[in-house]
Parts: structure tokens; C-alpha cells; sequence
């Protein structure tokens, strides 16, 4: 028994013919006449007489007539909740930190302008505290700045970005940095861990080059505030610093055989099931962005 089959016994009720009632429904005839019997089969009981070419309706057939218009009204009652509960779909979106600085405000947007009823729900920490807030289920997606470590979890790249040298106008430093003469600047650094932090101790190690930070932060705008001070220079993400570079407050540096690009991830719990609109918006996020990897 299914809802089908009650539909098709309604409708035949209301109209008093299989043919009618066939019509109405847009199937097959023969289609109604087998659903009519296998109830009636099915529950050993007669649903319609059949006189004279006519369907005339059972003492039986009334009671559960009336019972499957219940059962039908709440089923659509609850096809209407479910609607409703999805239109109002949470989202719940994970971000390290430049990511979330940069990046989140765009989305949010974006998300709202698109589905404008939809609760988005955000956390910005460093990468590890998202991993764990994934794998715990507190978060639906997240979008980090290095790959992850967890086999419950999926990633796949979505943006590329460079990390850069900069300092402040005033800072003394040539335009250009040698290997050699690296170790002898101020260096204002992402603190150990971070996905920038990472890239650049990578490359150092590649050349045996030893630097102490002067200044060590989690906070990226920290960072660019230190190197706008002329007190060193910051190696920062070029989504952090393009605006002060664009409005002539902070110098970028070349340093010698730096190629530091790295990719963004979008990440998700391999065991979890994304919702219709949850998983269109992880889908779409390269778009929202703008720049694939």
C-alpha cells in the first residue's frame, strides 16, 4: 500500500468511474483497475459494487474512503512542513582565518543575495579548530587554507594564492632580497602552523635559512599593521595586503627564488550528508570566490 494507491482510490470515490477517475489522473485505465484490486485483494475486503456497468461504493469502501481523505490531507500537511522546513535550511560554514577575513564577508553576500531566507551560521579559527568542529558535526563544510590531516574528511582545492613580502614605505630594504641577506632583516611572521607560516618556513628549509621572527601573530591584520609601521617585513597571503598595495601604504619585496603559492580548501565530512541547498552552496563557493585552483 502506498500513497498512490490512495490517491487513485479518492479519486475513483469522487468520481464514481475508473475511467473518469483515469482521466483525471492521466494514467492508464487498466493501471486504476489493478490498483483497485490489489487494495482489495491485499485487505480481503470490496471497495465497489459493480452494477450494470456502474461503480457503486461499499458500506466498506465509505469508511475507508474516509480514512484514506485523512491520511492523504496528512500527508500533504507534512509535504507542506517539509517544504517549509527546507526553505528555511541553516548552513553552517567553517573558516581559517584568512579565509574568513577575506573571503567569508564575499560569500555571506553572495549566499544571502541568492537565498535570502536561508541561516548561515559561520566560525573563523585556525585550520586545526576547524577540522575538529568537521569531524565533531558542528560545522556542515569549511574552507581552509591547507590540506587537513583526517581520513573522514574530503577536500578539494578551490583558490590559489601567493604569499608575499611587504613593508612599510619607509622600511630599509631594497626592492629585491637575496638568499643570503634574508636572515638579516626583521620579519614579521603567521605563527607556527598556520598555512602561511608553513609555505614560508618550507621554503627557508629548502635553502638552510635560519630566521627569528621579531613579530609572531595569529592575527593576519596584526601582521599588516607591523609592517605599516616599518618596524619589518611580513610574509602575508596577497589577498591580505593587495588593497595597502593598491593604495601605496605598503612596499612589496621580491625575494630571491620565492615562489610561494599555495591552495585553499574546501573540505567536508565524508560520512555526513549535505542537504540539498547546503550542497549547492559548497558546490558553488568557486564561483562565489572567483578564482579556481
Amino acid at each position: 500500500m502506498t500513497i498512490r494507491h490512495l490517491k487513485i482510490f479518492k479519486e475513483v470515490c469522487d468520481c464514481q468511474s475508473v475511467t473518469k477517475a483515469a482521466e483525471k489522473l492521466y494514467i492508464a485505465q487498466p493501471s486504476v483497475s489493478v490498483v483497485i484490486s490489489d487494495i482489495e485483494k491485499q485487505f480481503d475486503v470490496m471497495l465497489f459494487q459493480r452494477l450494470n456497468h456502474r461503480l457503486i461504493i461499499t458500506e466498506a469502501g465509505k469508511r475507508l474512503y474516509e480514512k484514506a481523505c485523512a491520511a492523504l490531507k496528512a500527508f500533504s500537511e507534512f509535504e507542506t512542513a517539509a517544504a517549509r522546513e527546507s526553505s528555511a535550511d541553516c548552513v553552517r560554514i567553517g573558516a581559517s582565518l584568512t579565509v574568513g577575513t577575506y573571503m567569508i564577508p564575499r560569500l555571506i553576500e553572495n549566499v544571502r543575495s541568492r537565498f535570502p531566507d536561508v541561516k548561515i551560521v559561520c566560525k573563523i579559527f585556525q585550520t586545526n579548530i576547524i577540522e575538529k568542529l568537521l569531524i565533531s558535526g558542528e560545522i556542515d563544510f569549511g574552507m581552509v587554507e591547507k590540506p587537513i590531516s583526517s581520513p573522514n574528511a574530503e577536500a578539494v582545492g578551490f583558490y590559489e594564492d601567493t604569499l608575499v613580502a611587504v613593508c612599510g614605505k619607509n622600511f630599509g630594504a631594497p626592492d629585491k632580497l637575496s638568499l643570503k641577506d634574508l636572515a638579516s632583516y626583521p620579519f614579521i611572521l603567521r605563527e607556527k602552523g598556520s598555512a602561511a607560516r608553513d609555505c614560508f618556513d618550507m621554503f627557508l628549509d629548502r635553502y638552510r635559512i635560519e630566521i627569528q621572527p621579531l613579530v609572531e601573530t595569529v592575527n593576519p591584520l596584526a601582521a599588516v599593521h607591523c609592517a605599516i609601521s616599518n618596524i619589518g617585513i611580513a610574509v602575508l597571503p596577497l589577498s591580505n595586503v593587495s588593497e595597502y598595495l593598491q593604495r601605496n601604504i605598503l612596499r612589496q619585496l621580491t625575494i630571491e627564488k620565492a615562489d610561494l603559492i599555495r591552495t585553499y580548501f574546501l573540505i567536508k565530512n565524508k560520512q555526513s550528508v549535505l542537504t540539498p541547498l547546503q550542497n549547492e552552496i559548497f558546490s558553488m563557493c568557486n564561483e562565489l570566490i572567483g578564482t579556481k585552483a
